[in-house]
């Protein structure tokens, strides 16, 4: 694969300079819908803006093109549409059989690349755009549409990219990914209070976790045979949006799973998972609250 360039690494000026920080999500959004839809606790991200997953390193030149909403770095569509799954999963299920972000490595910033969106009508096509490759620091030069423009990698979270770009989409438009992910967002109101999201496998199993972040089959691609259902599982086996076992198509509002009576195992299993050490974003929750 092509070596990524960085979000610093594009500019409307050919003369590179030390990148400056832009906040994809600000406190005028929709923070507490954000918050529930990633399995965060409540006010967990309003508190910290800041936070690495919230940055993104431009040049000071992009920096007032990303403030007015005229560029966007959209995630590649097949991690929009495991965020899609996700969304739609967290915001149907009880609040404790949620999903944390960032315990979903197909999230992580070095698993995201991102491309370079000017879909706002008040950019000028006849600007030009430049790239210094990462490594050897070479510059080239773009016209519109910028049909040579390479991928991007950023430190942010490819959630926070998401959310940020869903401007750039009509609300009508459900045929983009992006749009969908802000409709399953507001599909549910979040509670007074909740919580950060139970370490994983604690509400969920593996093969939960697959079939939330599966990609759809292809169309030419011959079905498989239904599996066997489960003899010794103490777990309810939960069906989600996209799922082959649901007669619901994936539009439609996803009931929230039954509740299952914990047996002595699950309850000890429970208690050893929430004396490990939590994620970054756990340790945030803590340090808050």
């Amino acid at each position: 694969m092509c070596t990524p360039y960085r979000s610093q690494d594009i500019s409307t000026c050919p003369i590179f300079v030390d990148p400056v920080q832009y906040q994809l999500i600000d406190s005028h959004e929709p923070i507490t819908h954000f918050e529930y839809m990633l399995g965060l606790g409540k006010r967990e991200l309003r508190y910290n803006l800041d936070c690495t997953e919230n940055a993104l390193l431009v040049q000071p030149c992009m920096h007032e093109y990303f403030v007015r909403k005229q560029l966007y770095l959209l995630p590649e569509e097949d991690v929009c549409k495991k965020m899609l799954n996700v969304a739609r999963h967290n915001v149907s299920c009880l609040p404790s059989e949620r999903v944390l972000f960032s315990d979903i490595p197909d999230f992580s910033a070095d698993q995201c690349y991102y491309k370079l969106d000017h879909k706002d009508p008040s950019w000028d096509e006849k600007t030009l755009l430049y790239t210094r490759h990462p490594i050897t620091g070479h510059v080239t030069t773009h016209t519109a549409p910028y049909p040579s423009l390479p991928t991007f990698s950023i430190s942010a979270s490819p959630w926070m990219a998401a959310m940020a770009a869903r401007l750039a989409f009509t609300m009508a438009n459900t045929r983009d990914t992006i749009p969908r992910i802000h409709i399953a967002m507001f599909s549910r109101r979040p509670p007074e209070s909740f919580q950060v999201a139970p370490p994983p496998n604690v509400t969920l199993s593996p093969s939960v976790y697959k079939s939330i972040l599966s990609p759809p089959a292809a169309v030419c691609q011959i079905p498989r045979a239904s599996p066997s259902p489960r003899t010794s599982s103490k777990r309810a086996y939960h069906h989600f949006a996209g799922s082959d076992e649901s007669s619901r198509s994936s539009d439609d509002e996803v009931r929230p799973p039954k509740r299952t009576r914990k047996t002595r195992a699950a309850t000890s299993r429970t208690a050893q998972t929430a004396a490990a050490p939590r994620t970054r974003a756990r340790c945030r929750a803590q340090a808050v609250h």
